[in-house]
């Protein structure tokens, strides 16, 4: 409610000008959500994710430089490995690992620990894990009713939906899942083996289990 007063009387006082840019700045929240709302699904030039994505990555590494904190060796950006997503999920496929349902594909849990595979490995007592880390699992992917096969499959590539960035698929229009895009971008940059994995202890599951059920 704060949160609101104080939009509210910063929006009244720029209406009290003839500044129209202190005016949109003011209500540059709510006008945006409006605007994602109204035209979002609109917005399909990848340019324009672009653009946003690097406005960030530059404020966060300037950051890190203020930190005193070395730049990367290797800097990768998910948007420019698509192909080799595309490739790595097929090989997952081809495997009988995972599955295609309504243009999105899933790893097929039930087929890797057939295959003699365990999993989650970092957290073995995860092995039933509840309905809302199962949905942390997705990401922001929400599957349809009867969509997957078993309820902790998770995606290795998602239909888009209106208003988000897609990419040619095998499988049709769609971005690549929240964990595979690590999996390939370290194999392409590490090979198959790599001695060190950094990361939160809240990452070990879903993500880092996920990381190491696709490769």
């Amino acid at each position: 409610m704060s949160n609101f007063a104080a939009l509210r009387s910063a929006v009244t006082q720029a209406s009290a000008t003839p500044d129209g840019e202190a005016l949109a700045r003011a209500a540059a929240e709510p006008l945006s959500e409006a605007l994602d709302r109204e035209r979002g699904a609109s917005v399909t030039d990848h340019s324009i994710f672009d653009a946003h994505a690097r406005r960030f990555e530059a404020s966060w590494m300037e950051d890190m430089e203020a930190l005193g904190v070395k730049p990367p060796d290797a800097l990768t950006r998910v948007t420019e490995y698509v192909p080799e997503i595309v490739s790595f999920i097929e090989g997952i496929v081809a495997r009988g690992l995972a599955y295609e349902s309504a243009g999105s594909i899933y790893m097929d849990l039930a087929a890797f620990r057939r295959a003699g595979h365990a999993y989650p490995k970092l957290q073995p007592t995860k092995g039933v894990a509840t309905a809302a880390e199962m949905e942390e699992s997705e990401g922001s992917h929400t599957a349809g009713v009867g969509e997957k096969k078993g309820a902790g499959d998770f995606a290795l590539w998602k239909t888009s939906k209106a208003g988000e960035p897609a990419w040619a698929s095998p499988w049709g229009e769609g971005r690549p899942g929240w964990h595979i895009e690590c999996s390939v971008m370290a194999s392409e940059l590490l090979g198959d083996n790599m001695d060190v994995h950094a990361g939160g202890v809240d990452l070990q599951f879903p993500h880092h289990d996920n990381e190491l059920c696709q490769v």
